[in-house]
């Protein structure tokens, strides 16, 4: 059985003694969808509360890493006004989170 922890990748950045930080994202790309992900196009006010957005399309405030994260982005403030995004169905992101749980993954 693989665990969460076997799914993360070794970090690149070194604390002060030298040390690599352990990378706690996950590969998000072990899932799969039930349906096609429809196109989002990001306004200035969802970036400035992305909180707010992620309620409007999903019912839910967290979990917003994870639909960026799916989106190949690692910084909300990677994205600019006009930006497209992915919007997967709410039940592919509610299984995701249900499922990659430490001991769950196989």
């Amino acid at each position: 059985m693989t665990s969460r922890y076997d799914l993360m990748e070794e970090s690149l950045v070194l604390d002060i003694d030298g040390q690599k930080w352990p990378d706690p994202l996950l590969n998000y790309n072990i899932g799969t969808l039930s349906s096609l992900p429809t196109e989002y196009r990001i306004t200035s006010r969802d970036l400035e509360r992305f909180w707010v957005c992620m309620f409007e399309q999903y019912g839910i405030t967290e979990q917003d890493d994870l639909w960026l994260n799916i989106n190949g982005i690692k910084y909300l403030m990677d994205l600019k006004p006009g930006d497209t995004i992915y919007k997967v169905a709410p039940s592919d992101l509610i299984n995701f989170v249900e499922n990659v749980q430490v001991g769950r993954v196989e």
